[in-house]
């Protein structure tokens, strides 16, 4: 079962390591990170593989660097980062592939909704 609540999400790449939040309720989540990264999207658990499938657009800001050393352009990028990860209990560790590099993550379980 996947808890509704706030998560800690660490992205690892080859340039840097960010940290973002996220909420996560009743298969809808959003978040952003400190570099201005806003990140919107759905999950749907899969409790018999304990897998969590996420589909999320993700809104980069102009001359943002990604973790994975590539830089957004003049303009605000719209990513897709759609994948499967273990439910977190309370952490979950995954990859997913971003543009050809990969990404790892380190997803927290924090603290329930208000």
């Amino acid at each position: 079962m996947v808890r509704n609540g706030f998560y800690r999400v660490f992205f690892g790449g080859t340039a840097y390591t960010s940290t973002s939040i996220f909420v996560l309720k009743d298969g809808q989540l959003l978040g952003f990170s400190f570099q201005g990264s806003e990140y919107t999207g759905t999950y749907a658990p899969d409790p018999v593989r304990k897998l969590i499938r996420f589909e999320i657009a993700a809104s980069m800001p102009p001359g943002v660097m990604l973790v994975t050393g590539q830089k957004v352009g003049a303009e605000t990028a719209k990513i897709k980062m759609d994948g499967e990860a273990p439910i977190p209990d309370p952490t979950s560790r995954f990859s997913f592939d971003l543009a050809g590099k990969s990404v790892d993550v380190a997803m927290h379980y924090m603290r329930p909704l208000l």
